[in-house]
């Protein structure tokens, strides 16, 4: 399986993504948006979103992902459960005023009235490059909006 990345857009700590539709080809295909910073040869990385990777799963869920020396086991994925697609989560990714390499990243959103709020922990993401889009992998297509512009792909491998 491949990944194909589409409506890549760069240079903002914050942005307003939701996932409107997703469809799965095959076990171990996904569809995400996704909202955050790589390190130069992603050794690094922090990001928010939305994700489906479950061909069973009948609603995404938002998710935390983070990447590097300083995160226990090297990576870690966190993600909760959604009640439905199109849902808009922000992401916003935020600059420890300490340490100025380190990031985090912090996702809210409100699902059927309830407030939700979550972040990574500190990652230390040297020389970072902000960025949002579609990424698929596998057979799969997906809608989604990034600040409110649609973004649509299809993936076929």
């Amino acid at each position: 399986m491949l990944y194909h990345y589409f409506g890549i857009v760069f240079g903002r700590v914050k942005r307003v993504v939701a996932l409107v539709s997703a469809s799965l080809g095959e076990a171990g295909a996904h569809a995400a948006v996704w909202s955050g910073c790589n390190a130069d040869g992603n050794t690094s990385w922090v990001q928010g979103g939305i994700f489906l990777d479950d061909i069973n799963a009948s609603v995404p869920s938002a998710y935390i992902e983070q990447k590097g020396p300083d995160v226990p086991d090297g990576y870690s994925l966190l993600s909760w459960p959604m009640s439905k697609y199109g849902i808009k989560v922000t992401v916003v990714l935020k600059r420890n005023p300490l340490h100025s390499r380190q990031w985090r990243v912090v996702i809210t959103y409100t699902d059927e009235g309830v407030a939700h709020k979550f972040q990574s922990q500190w990652v230390k993401v040297p020389h970072p490059t902000f960025d949002a889009d579609l990424e698929l992998l596998g057979p799969s297509q997906a809608v989604c909006t990034i600040n409110g512009k649609q973004v649509t792909g299809t993936s076929k491998k």
